[in-house]
């Protein structure tokens, strides 16, 4: 705090980072908060920030990088006519795993993983490719919070 920094970026898991950031507010209670700035951690433990402090007002125009959010309006609506509810946040990430798996399966555990890493496709949360290893290539994009929410 003596050092008055512009900005403090949380690169930390959510229940760390709701811990810092309860810390800092204390720190912050009489003079300007410096500008905070999260990575994806804070979108995949969204309700872990809620649930530690409730409504996240206090955050808004806070900056959060993260995983681009994509759904297709027929699997949403599909996914409500199903479910009577809205999909949980990922859910369109979890459809598209299931359907790279199905898409690709081989009964050769060695071909199929080969299959997985050379696919690319549409999903329902937009284009699917992985690298070298097979990890999804997820697309980035930087956001902010806005009436304790973030904006999609």
């Amino acid at each position: 705090i003596d050092s008055n920094p512009d900005v403090v970026v949380f690169m930390m898991f959510p229940d760390d980072g709701a811990l810092l950031l309860k810390e800092l507010n204390t720190l912050y209670v009489n003079k300007a908060r410096p500008l905070l700035v999260f990575d994806a951690n804070f979108q995949a433990g969204f309700t872990n920030y809620k649930n530690f402090f409730g409504d996240l007002g206090f955050l808004d125009g806070s900056i959060v990088g993260i995983v681009e959010q994509q759904n297709s309006p027929n699997f949403v609506q599909n996914y409500k006519e199903r479910w009577q509810q809205d999909p949980a946040i990922g859910s369109e990430y979890g459809y598209d795993a299931v359907f790279a798996l199905v898409k690709n399966y081989d009964s050769d555990g060695v071909k199929w993983i080969q299959n997985i890493k050379e696919s690319i496709f549409e999903g329902v949360s937009g284009e699917v490719k992985f690298d070298e290893v097979g990890v999804r290539i997820p697309k980035f994009k930087n956001t902010v919070i806005k009436n304790g929410e973030i904006v999609y």
